[in-house]
This record gives structure tokens, C-alpha cells and sequence, in this order.
């Protein structure tokens, strides 16, 4: 095994930006980011903040709007399920010449938790970028967005909102689904609770508002609805945060013993 010799963390590089999932991603966010951009081409005057905010304004709670609902949940299980194939991978194949080779066994969990946590902001910064650029090459004009025109953010920070609101998004989803393969030595049971957990947004009930899966969708962030629905982006930010904290916190002090026992 060569790559032993190399360090574990380019061989999980290697993994998880391979031609496969190079391919999907760059085919799935130039489907997604044109899909968008022709239909905010056709509302008069829209703008390439118009084209981000309605590229990455997703579902809401407590109702039901099939396209966006389906949007929002593959633009954000799509790296998720990549990254539990990866951890799939990785318990395949497990060796007990890895954990000789180690120097620590917590530098092999910040091997995981650092290439999972790149490849996400790689996707987070791609989705926005494109839309951007796509938008531009398609001759939208820049300026305020003409459906939000209270949001102050122009178009930098707004992707920068975005793409920050995404990364804490989706690597809060990506350590949940880590701490239970520590715990249960698979990701199905993982994977399956957060498929569970979107499933939470059509239930009639207010507290669904807070499911922390999906939370980087406009929908739900006040700063675009005016206050009349959504929670602060303040909230959101220190919840998403507060959570990955804390499963980070279990993974490096305890979880990661889990898997070499």
C-alpha cells in the first residue's frame, strides 16, 4: 500500500476528487445553475442577485412545493451521499497495517474531517460561482435584486453569505453522519436519519423550523423574507455552528477511538 507511505490524507484527496465524482458534480451544478437561470430569465428586468437568491432560495416548512423541495434536497444530499461513499470506502478498506503507520490515531479522524471539510467548501464556492458566472455570460444585468429589493447584500457578499451559509450547512450534515459510523461502523443508518429529517419540512407543525438539515435555503432566513417569516440570520449561523462544535468536539476527544477498537 504505497499511499501509506505518502500519508493517508492525499490518498482521501485522491478518493473523494476522483474523475467520477469530478464529473458529477461539474454535471449536476451547470443542470442546476442553467435550469435557474432560465427561469428567472423569464420575469422582466431580473437580476444576477435575482438569478443567485432564486438559485439557492430552496423550500421552506410546513408546505409543499414539489420543484423546490426536490431543488433544495439534491443540491444539498448530493455531496453528503458522496461523502458517505467515501466512508464507505474507507471502512472496505481498513487495515491494521493503517493504524500501525499512524502516528496518531486522531490525526487519522482530522484526515477525514479535513478533506470532507474541503471538498464540501469546494462544492459551496462552485455552486454560487457558476450560477455567477452563467448568469453574467448570459447577459443579466448586475444591480439590487428587483424581487428582494430590501436585502442590502450586493452581489459579493451575497455570495459569499451563500456560499458560507452552505459550507456550515452541509458539514454540519457531514459530521452527524460521521459520528454515527464511529459509533456504528456504517453510514446507512446516518444517511437514512437525514433523508428523515427533510422529510420533517412537510409537517404541519411550527417547531419543523428549526430542523438544522437544509438551513442554508433563503427560504428560511428572514434577511430575504422581509421578517415575516424564517429565522435571523444571526440564529442561523450560531446554531449551525453550536452543533458542529459540539459534534466535532465528541469526534476529536472520544469519537475517534471508536474506530480503531
Amino acid at each position: 500500500m504505497k499511499w501509506i507511505s505518502k500519508g493517508i490524507t492525499p490518498y482521501y484527496l485522491a478518493q473523494l476528487y476522483s474523475s467520477m465524482n469530478r464529473l458529477l458534480m461539474i454535471v449536476f451544478v451547470l443542470a442546476f445553475t442553467l435550469w435557474n437561470l432560465v427561469e428567472m430569465r423569464s420575469i422582466p428586468d431580473s437580476t444576477v442577485e435575482d438569478v443567485l437568491i432564486h438559485t439557492f432560495w430552496g423550500h421552506g416548512h410546513s408546505y409543499v412545493e414539489p420543484l423546490p423541495f426536490f431543488a433544495m434536497f439534491m443540491s444539498h444530499i448530493l455531496p453528503i451521499y458522496m461523502l458517505s461513499t467515501f466512508l464507505e470506502h474507507e471502512q472496505e478498506g481498513y487495515s491494521l497495517i493503517l493504524t500501525v503507520r499512524l502516528r496518531s490515531k486522531r490525526r487519522w479522524a482530522l484526515s477525514i474531517l479535513g478533506t470532507s471539510t474541503l471538498f464540501l467548501i469546494s462544492y459551496s464556492l462552485l455552486l454560487p460561482t457558476c450560477s455567477l458566472f452563467i448568469a453574467i455570460i448570459a447577459r443579466m444585468p448586475l444591480g439590487k435584486s428587483i424581487e428582494h429589493p430590501n436585502t442590502h447584500l450586493g452581489t459579493t457578499e451575497l455570495v459569499l453569505y451563500i456560499t458560507g451559509m452552505t459550507v456550515l450547512d452541509l458539514m454540519l450534515q457531514f459530521f452527524f453522519l460521521f459520528v454515527i459510523f464511529l459509533l456504528y461502523r456504517q453510514v446507512t443508518i446516518g444517511f437514512v436519519v437525514i433523508l428523515l429529517l427533510y422529510g420533517l419540512y412537510l409537517l404541519p407543525f411550527s417547531w419543523v423550523q428549526y430542523t438544522p438539515v437544509g438551513m442554508s435555503s433563503l427560504s428560511q432566513h428572514s434577511l430575504f423574507t422581509n421578517g415575516s417569516q424564517g429565522l435571523s440570520e444571526n440564529f442561523i449561523l450560531l446554531l449551525l455552528a453550536g452543533l458542529i462544535a459540539l459534534l466535532l468536539s465528541y469526534i476529536l476527544l472520544a469519537g475517534y477511538k471508536k474506530r480503531f477498537q
